[in-house]
């Protein structure tokens, strides 16, 4: 099997419905919200490559709302085990409450700001910090409070904004790009590579900013 064979199997596997993939979905997901561990690449290409199978015309609506479907119920599941676990205080999430005391103290970590400014009340101001990278405190915190229904709504939203923004990107690729599948491929990790690097520079520029401004004020 040449690297265009290979190419074009990886991109039939994660660009079109099958059990399979709405299962790896579903794992996936609840393993990033039940164990707090995103799998970097794996869940963002899935994403794309099946935006760029519906750009193409090769992936129908009903089969793609099916592994939204999927994917949305394993974090849903794995945000309410995670919660759960947390309230009962397993070691390991205890370890994440002990990381953010400050949010009720004086601290003035960029992350004890952010938090600040979350409405706990409201799903959309969740839904936006754990796009933000607050996902772990926001859980454990609601969880706490037994506010399971803003959580759920939360995980709804910024569920659907974070899957449907690699969709988009992958179906105007899909759309308007015409290579080999071993390049469409190339260009979505080479993509994400380049996101991963920008946001951890960004995450750390602004912790720095941030804490600059206290430490100079």
């Amino acid at each position: 099997m040449n690297l265009e064979e290979f190419s074009s199997q990886v991109l039939s596997l994660a660009g079109t419905f099958s059990l399979t993939l709405a299962t790896f979905l579903f794992l996936i997901c609840f393993i990033g919200e039940a164990l707090a561990i995103a799998v970097p690449y794996a869940l963002e290409t899935v994403w794309l490559l099946a935006g760029y199978q519906l750009g193409k015309g090769m992936l129908p609506g009903p089969q793609l709302l099916v592994l939204l479907l999927a994917a949305q119920a394993g974090r849903q599941t794995g945000a309410l085990v995670f919660g759960m676990l947390g309230r009962r205080g397993i070691t390991p999430l205890m370890k994440y409450l002990e990381r953010f005391k400050f949010f009720s103290s004086l601290n003035s970590s960029a992350p004890a700001r952010m938090m600040q400014k979350i409405n706990l009340l409201s799903p959309f101001s969740v839904a936006l910090g754990r796009l933000l990278w607050l996902r772990v405190p926001l859980t454990l915190i609601l969880s706490a409070q037994n506010k399971f229904g803003v959580l759920a709504l939360a995980v709804l939203i910024s569920g659907i904004v974070w899957d449907c923004s690699y969709m988009l990107l992958g179906s105007v690729v899909g759309a308007t790009v015409k290579v080999e599948p071993f390049y469409v491929i190339l260009l979505f990790l080479v993509g994400l590579t380049v996101m991963y690097v920008i946001g951890f520079i960004a995450r750390r520029v602004y912790q720095y900013a941030t804490n600059g401004r206290v430490g100079g004020g």
